[in-house]
């Protein structure tokens, strides 16, 4: 089975003219060349796909990476080999939000300034490092029959959202009997197994949620990360583009909704 896996991070754009609009952009991209230059320095995008109704719109950043091999030739002569592998990065944009691949060896800021490079804007944008536990809660939401395993801090400290996160009575004395042991103890508690029943749900709607993982019935696994981490595991072998671009945009919107929702507010 070839199983792919995907590392994300969230990222904030801003521009003092204003950026885009996600249709213009949508065209611009889809019609995008690779830039030349000379091996090792070229890039590009390809494979945009856009939902308009989602108003989603995925790509991926492709670029030539520069590296050298030493050898030792039939005369036993140290010899220089250069060669330009390719790295990918599958990104979502929307409006003022991008949500990345963390592939090592491309630059945050290099994606950015692809996008925008035949627009009269200058970007900036940043990483963000930790999403609060709003985010996270809408997380658990969007999961809620899939989630398997969890991780929370700041145990019993907080109150819970509306439904569907409903903490029972019980629920709730049990955790706050029990919260300054595990606090004392652990600094966390995490579970194995099914998350939504009684107690998981009042742990995760009375804490901060740290880590958060869920797997559905294709074995998919998705994992949401309070550092704004998000990763996504998958088997790649009967996926299409198509297909495997609406699987990361949905992915997306579950993770980061409340970021996403947020943009035009």
């Amino acid at each position: 089975m070839a199983s792919e896996e995907h590392r994300f991070r969230l990222g904030k754009i801003s521009a003092t003219q204003g950026l885009p609009q996600m249709g213009k952009l949508n065209k611009i991209l889809s019609g995008q060349e690779i830039m030349p230059g000379t091996p090792g320095d070229r890039r590009g995008i390809r494979r945009v796909s856009y939902d308009e109704e989602a108003e989603l719109l995925f790509f991926v950043y492709i670029e030539e990476q520069k590296r050298e091999f030493t050898s030792l030739n039939e005369e036993g002569e140290i010899t220089t080999q250069k060669m330009y592998p390719l790295s990918t990065a599958k990104c979502v944009l929307s409006d003022n939000t991008i949500v990345f691949e963390s592939t090592q060896g491309i630059i945050f800021q290099d994606i950015i300034s692809q996008i925008f490079q035949t627009f009269s804007v200058s970007p900036e944008a940043e990483v963000i490092e930790e999403i609060d536990r709003k985010a996270m809660l809408s997380f658990f939401e969007n999961s809620l029959d899939s989630l398997k395993k969890y991780k929370v801090k700041e145990i019993g400290e907080h109150e819970p959202p509306t439904n569907p996160i409903d903490v029972t009575g019980r629920a709730r004395d049990v955790v706050d009997g029990t919260r300054d042991v595990l606090d004392s103890l652990l600094g966390s508690v995490g579970r194995e197994g099914d998350a939504d029943d009684e107690l998981s749900k009042a742990l995760i709607g009375l804490s901060v949620p740290d880590r958060l993982r869920g797997e559905d019935n294709d074995g998919r696994i998705r994992e949401l990360y309070r550092s704004g981490r998000a990763v996504l595991r998958y088997d790649d072998e009967q996926m299409d583009d198509e297909e495997e671009a609406n699987l990361i945009r949905e992915f997306v919107y579950e993770s980061y909704s409340d970021h996403i929702r947020s943009n035009g507010q």
